[in-house]
């Protein structure tokens, strides 16, 4: 059975033929001649019943181009997300962001899905007024397709400053030393992710699912921490200097000190276990600057 594509060839090939034949028979710039054969080609077209449906070709090839266009869109889709996944395998090593910083975006994004009809649930989208990661409580009017998983990503050392993954999954990936100062990861999972000395200075990590991460050495320092789970997770000199830990919780923290978290904003606002409580009210109390989480 033909393809869509070799019918919407030959529409178009004999579209064009007829075309050229009468646009070159009113030229009147060829030799007397062939324009006088080319218009009696034109003069037999015109008589023939066919050329009353061939004068109608052209709206069926838009047709068939629009069916084309969109029966193709899966495969397209598929292409697109494994171009993104070679772009992020092949700049392993690169100093910048070799294009990861964008791959990792589009498979983390939710664009619109032909026919566009449909409801979508979607916990955490990218605001694209402010450009920051909201939660949304309510379904969105139309079909979207469905965010790629990030599980299991190993980019050690990656340049992913100001990335913004909102929602994404990316359970148990290698980021170590990974540079995401300001990154957007508000509401992604990150449950048992090796975040070793990882740069999250200043990002959005408000929602996240830290629990069981290794945070050893990584520095936090005026990170948005706000309602993250952070339980069981790894914290060992992890400087979290003026982090926001409103609603967090830290219960079964390892290697957490009173003076990290006295280093820390709206930390009395957290989740502690029993001991570590008592702990914290021994700590003197630090100078912090908390202005920016007011």
């Amino acid at each position: 059975m033909l393809g869509l594509d070799v019918i919407l060839t030959a529409v178009v090939g004999v579209v064009f033929i007829i075309s050229s034949i009468r646009w070159l028979s009113e030229l009147n710039k060829l030799p007397s001649e062939i324009n006088s054969q080319l218009r009696q080609i034109n003069r037999w077209l015109n008589k023939q019943a066919l050329l009353s449906i061939l004068g109608q070709l052209d709206k069926l090839a838009i047709i068939i181009a629009l069916l084309t266009f969109i029966l193709g869109e899966d495969s397209r889709h598929n292409t697109a997300v494994f171009q993104a996944w070679q772009t992020i395998t092949t700049a392993e090593g690169q100093t910048g962001s070799g294009g990861r910083i964008e791959a990792l975006e589009f498979l983390n994004s939710r664009p619109w899905r032909l026919p566009w009809i449909g409801l979508t649930e979607e916990e955490w989208f990218l605001d694209e007024s402010t450009g920051e990661c909201k939660r949304r409580d309510l379904p969105v009017l139309g079909s979207r397709w469905e965010r790629q998983s990030l599980r299991n990503l190993s980019v050690p050392k990656a340049y992913l400053v100001e990335v913004k993954l909102c929602g994404a999954n990316l359970a148990e990936t290698n980021l170590k030393e990974a540079k995401l100062w300001k990154a957007d990861l508000g509401g992604t999972d990150l449950w048992k992710s090796n975040l070793g000395r990882a740069d999250l200075a200043e990002a959005h990590l408000g929602g996240t699912k830290l629990e069981k991460a290794n945070l050893k050495g990584a520095q936090l320092w005026e990170a948005n921490l706000k309602d993250a789970n952070l339980e069981d997770a790894n914290l060992e000199d992890a400087n979290l200097e003026n982090a926001n830990l409103e609603n967090a919780n830290l219960s079964g923290v390892k290697n957490l000190t009173p003076t990290q978290v006295k280093s820390t904003c709206n930390w009395k606002q957290a989740n502690f276990d029993e001991e570590f409580q008592k702990e914290l009210e021994k700590e003197p109390d630090q100078k912090v600057n908390c202005s920016r989480w007011e």
